[in-house]
């Protein structure tokens, strides 16, 4: 009997909402995976950068950890602002086309270009880290407060 009365509450979820949710965080897992973490920077300390002194690895560190910083700097503000004026959709989608735009420019790149893949490693990152400051300010609107955990999970 708990089961089907929960199975009733969810479904008053918006499902658009509750789909749309999911697909996008599915999408921004495969850039955690593939160019954050695991895949893009053994390509880049391989591929791209001289990693002889292991000068690839600094300028890699560098750019993840200036895009956090400036993620961190600046999303209490934006935040507070996107709550305000009610533009947490428009940001979103700012932040997002930033990351996307960005990742495809790193797929042109080549040997020796360190700089410039420092720049769109740490615009993606920016992007992507400070979309999802926007993406997690919808879930209060997505589900209801006992149901979040399932949602986000």
């Amino acid at each position: 009997m708990m089961a089907r009365g929960l199975r009733s509450d969810m479904q008053r979820i918006d499902r658009r909402q509750l789909v749309s949710w999911c697909l996008f965080d599915f999408a921004n897992s495969s850039y955690s995976a593939v160019i954050a973490a695991v895949i893009f920077p053994v390509c880049y300390v391989s591929s791209i950068a001289d990693n002889t002194a292991g000068q690839g690895d600094l300028w890699w560190g560098r750019a993840i950890s200036l895009s956090m910083a400036f993620v961190a700097i600046t999303s209490p503000f934006l935040g507070g602002i996107a709550d305000y004026s009610g533009k947490r959709k428009r940001l979103l989608l700012f932040y997002t086309a930033a990351c996307i735009i960005s990742v495809a420019f790193l797929s042109v790149l080549k040997k020796g270009m360190v700089l410039e893949v420092f720049f769109f490693v740490l615009m993606a990152n920016i992007g992507m880290e400070g979309g999802l400051v926007f993406y997690n300010s919808f879930l209060p609107d997505i589900a209801r407060r006992e149901y979040q955990g399932r949602v986000s999970a």
